[in-house]
């Protein structure tokens, strides 16, 4: 150990860096704010007891500072929590500021035990997809953000073989229309996801931090949203169409189409593409109209309604013309 220097010092504070051997002898190293001059330090550490201490009280103040950095504000005060990285997940608890006008858009539950969760991931890691789709949604991110379902109440009365309840989606007969879900950590926690964001960049591209988690309200690219609601059901829209020209010429009803999929809406909502008689097509095009217009607040186009029928753009004007229905329709 030595006396009071003005020498440059460096400061240990990671177990790898006395591991990867590289202590320098004239160096001086402060370790938990004592002095050390290289070659003294690498000779204290050949006692295994030293070296053993020194290793299990740098990794107890390596795992202090990581649980710090995931904190906001602070790990006393937890508001948000950065609970991985890769993918990158987000625990809100109910007293951040930062969530309120958002949880208050979408009308989400505000208890104070209510706990939220949002992730940022590829646009290839919700659902399965083959080779050459994977590499095409790998260059789209998606940002969830949904709500903790929480596990039914049980009582045990002293018996240790008792556990809690397996976590189950609940009754989708309670809802307009069945939400999507993900589980966490092996099913060990359930989450009703309220809004999804599918972006036309890479996920690296979004960058974020716990005091501020969330994706920036009007994006620089194209974004595809979906938002839930128990009573409301499904609304979708496109943002940042004016942006186009950054992402590649990407068309509107290209990328809505894939976001879609990227999100497991693969089924085919309506029966065969082609419609033999005027009747049955009205009726369907009814219906998709009149849903577009209620989620989207705004007469929809004829790509999303083409998109939503399952049929290119020209194919819908075909059926128009084929069936005398003018356009822009009239319901």
């Amino acid at each position: 150990m030595l006396s009071k220097s003005n020498q440059p010092w460096k400061e240990i504070t990671r177990w790898e860096e006395i591991e990867g051997n590289n202590i320098q002898d004239n160096v001086i190293y402060r370790l938990f704010a004592i002095p050390f001059l290289g070659k003294d330090l690498k000779l204290r550490l050949k006692d295994k007891e030293f070296r053993t201490a020194i290793r299990v009280m740098l990794q107890a103040k390596e795992s202090e500072m990581d649980r710090e950095r995931r904190c906001y504000p602070n790990s006393r005060n937890v508001q948000v929590y950065i609970d991985n990285y890769h993918p990158l997940i987000y625990t809100i608890y109910p007293g951040f500021a930062g969530a309120q006008t958002l949880i208050h858009e979408l009308e989400m539950p505000t208890g104070s035990d209510e706990l939220y969760w949002l992730t940022f991931m590829r646009g290839d890691s919700i659902c399965k997809h083959d080779e050459s789709t994977s590499e095409r949604y790998r260059k789209y991110a998606v940002e969830d953000f949904g709500l903790r379902i929480k596990r039914p109440k049980y009582t045990h009365k002293g018996s240790t073989a008792l556990k809690p309840p397996d976590l189950q989606e609940p009754d989708p007969s309670l809802y307009k229309c069945r939400p999507r879900y993900w589980e966490l950590y092996g099913g060990a926690y359930l989450v009703q996801v309220w809004r999804s964001r599918v972006f036309a960049c890479s996920v690296d591209a979004i960058k974020t931090i716990p005091s501020n988690p969330f994706s920036p309200p009007y994006p620089d690219v194209m974004c595809f949203e979906e938002s839930w609601h128990p009573k409301h059901g499904r609304r979708r829209s496109i943002q940042g169409l004016e942006k186009r020209h950054t992402t590649q010429s990407l068309r509107p009803n290209e990328f809505y189409r894939d976001a879609l999929r990227i999100l497991g809406y693969t089924k085919r909502r309506f029966g065969p593409r082609k419609y033999e008689d005027a009747d049955s097509f009205l009726k369907n095009l009814k219906i998709v109209y009149s849903d577009l217009a209620d989620r989207e607040m705004r007469r929809p186009s004829m790509e999303t309604i083409a998109l939503e029928m399952k049929m290119s753009r020209k194919t819908l004007k075909e059926c128009l013309e084929r069936f005398e229905i003018p356009w822009p329709l009239q319901f």
